[in-house]
């Protein structure tokens, strides 16, 4: 049914729902003196233009129930009979309709309580909200709001907010939405999934808290290299909306940089305006060097990078290598040498080639290099890039362009493939070559080759290399300095405890075994465990008790030792996925399990 008040200042349809009375459905403003104080009251209202000659208000009125008291305190105060007149009309319109959505509203205000169907009221335009994810604050502002359809015929609820982020090149909002499921009776708004910040008694102290959170996340937009140790989300193809599961890292170095992410995934993007701290998202996007996957930390388990400036000069390596591939390196990262190929872009790389058997500190070698020169070390192994000349091709290109960036320093491990001497009978790995050897051409940054077969490398690749170190087989003496490398004492305690020691003796006999530096250091890992186990610092037994599980338990620490270590390794492994899940559950961490040692076994209880 449609009415008209004289003059067609308001146009008013009214509709009947099947099995209920008739119900307002919709009110059309037309009086340009309505529209005046209309500009007034929607002046700062999304969505809403008091210029247009028909303004449309549609049933439940939202725009009208949060700017009714601003429209009766403006109508006070004007002064023209025919303004207010008009408007009169429209509060005899709307009174039956809004008084008693306002009167009940107010009501379940004052409690502190709100209904389902009354859950519009609470989430006005602009207003700022809180929600807590994963037991972390985060402050948002309302863009809209209203109930939806959900699956099995049940009804939610759906906020729409903004929240600030940084896509790499701008900095400004994007949007969220939140879900708050149906419910029955009454609710106390605070329980609710999302609410208004206001209803926090604290909220002056957590939005202090995001100011400094969000400061911190806007102090890495740039490209920063970090560590990172907490929980975080990782992404293989960046579909944001794939169920991710948070995984605990520690001390990972991560690569900040938001705009290779976006690069990366160009749907994420969003299209930002500068806003306040407080409402900064609590995560900074980057690549872990360990994993290589791009992900999302929060800036609160974000820190500078403990660099070992100890590592390079540990090195068994002889100093004037270690002298020549520093003058290199150094040289390289502050652009001192500025000669470049008689193409322009070609020749600006440096490449050194690491030969040796497996196990005698080419790795070890770049990444002491790495530490050195305070630097990200981009591993990379030839199994990673594929083996046909489109995925090499792709592969190597993106990570060329990443370590370019980010001056990383690039480790390609085991790449003989690509080294090999070309053949007439071989095309397809000619084709891997060629590919090879045109990146390697135009790349600028620092890379690291190693290889165990120097003797067969492409004459193409030696004319390339800038710097090519052999590493010779270990010896005993080379050995016995590995040892002593990863069994000295590594806390102020360990120094001053005298029961028992690794001595030089003890040093001596484990040289004479046939190890490489690899295995040596995968041993004293090992026994460093065992002796955390037993609380005290390492000593030989831990070692020899490794080295008997490896050679089969031939002698050293009783078997019933070793089981318990590896029993108890299990059981903490236990608790950190019952810790995971009690964090994400809802549950204190504390109330999920203990272990604790009954005899000379170790027992889990909840």
């Amino acid at each position: 049914m449609l009415l008209m008040v004289p003059a067609t200042a308001i146009i008013v349809r009214h509709h009947e729902p099947e099995n209920e009375p008739w119900q307002l459905h919709s009110i059309t403003i037309r009086s340009p003196h309505i529209r005046k104080v209309m500009a007034a009251v929607f002046q700062d209202y999304p969505g809403i233009d008091a210029k247009l000659e028909d303004m449309t208000f549609r049933a439940p009125f939202q725009e009208l129930f949060f700017r009714w008291d601003k429209f009766l305190d403006l109508l006070q105060e004007e002064a023209d009979e025919t303004v207010i007149e008009h408007c009169n009309l429209l509060i005899d319109t709307m009174k039956e309709t809004l008084q008693p959505k306002l009167e009940r509203a107010a009501d379940l205000k004052s409690r502190d309580l709100i209904e389902f169907e009354y859950l519009w009221t609470l989430f006005e335009p602009g207003t700022e909200v809180y929600s807590n994810i994963d037991d972390r604050h985060r402050l948002y502002i309302v863009d809209d709001s209203y109930p939806v359809e959900a699956e099995y015929d049940k009804t939610e609820f759906v906020v729409h907010c903004r929240y600030v982020d940084f896509d790499g090149g701008k900095l400004g909002f994007d949007t969220a939405k939140r879900k708050i499921p149906v419910f029955k009776g009454v609710k106390a708004i605070t329980e609710l999934p999302i609410y208004p910040s206001a209803a926090r008694t604290d909220i002056v102290a957590i939005r202090k808290q995001l100011d400094q959170q969000g400061q911190k996340m806007l102090a890495h937009c740039c490209v920063r290299f970090v560590q990172y140790t907490g929980f975080c989300l990782e992404y293989d193809d960046f579909n944001q909306d794939q169920n991710q599961k948070p995984k605990w890292i520690d001390h990972e170095r991560i690569v900040i940089d938001a705009r290779s992410w976006t690069q990366q995934n160009v749907s994420m993007a969003p299209v930002l305006d500068p806003i306040s701290s407080a409402y900064c998202a609590p995560f900074v996007r980057g690549f872990n060097l360990k994993t290589k996957k791009w992900v999302a930390c929060f800036v609160d388990g974000v820190e500078d990078i403990e660099w070992n400036d100890h590592a390079f000069e540990k090195l068994l390596l002889r100093q004037q290598y270690k002298d020549m591939i520093l003058a290199f390196m150094e040289s390289h990262i502050q652009a001192k040498d500025q000669f470049d190929d008689i193409i322009k872009g070609k020749g600006q790389g440096f490449v050194m080639l690491l030969e040796g058997e497996a196990g005698v500190g080419k790795t070890l070698t770049a990444e002491s290099i790495a530490e050195q020169m305070h630097q990200p070390l981009y591993s990379l192994s030839a199994g990673e890039l594929g083996t046909t000349t489109e995925s090499v091709d792709h592969a190597l290109q993106r990570v060329l362009d990443l370590c370019a960036k980010w001056h990383a320093v690039l480790l390609i491990d085991e790449c003989d493939v690509y080294l090999e001497q070309r053949s007439v009978s071989d095309l397809e790995r000619n084709k891997l070559v060629a590919v090879f050897l045109r990146l390697l051409e135009y790349y600028a940054g620092i890379m690291l080759l190693t290889t165990n077969r120097a003797s067969s490398i492409d004459t193409a690749f030696q004319s390339r290399i800038h710097l090519s170190i052999t590493y010779p087989k270990l010896t005993q003496a080379s050995r016995k300095a590995i040892w002593q490398t990863f069994t000295d004492p590594r806390e102020p305690s360990e120094k001053h405890y005298t029961d028992d020691p690794i001595s030089e003796d003890q040093l001596d006999t484990l040289s004479k075994m046939d190890l490489n530096g690899r295995e040596i250091k995968s041993i004293a890992r090992s026994a460093r465990l065992l002796a955390a186990r037993d609380e005290k610092p390492l000593i030989f037994e831990h070692v020899q008790a490794v080295l008997d599980v490896k050679k089969g338990g031939v002698t050293g620490v009783p078997k019933v030792e070793l089981w318990r270590a590896a029993l108890a390794a299990l059981l903490m492994g236990l608790v950190t996925a019952w810790w995971v899940y009690g964090r994400f559950a809802g549950r204190p961490a504390s109330t999920i399990c203990t272990v604790s040692y009954k005899g000379s076994t170790p027992t889990l209880t909840k």
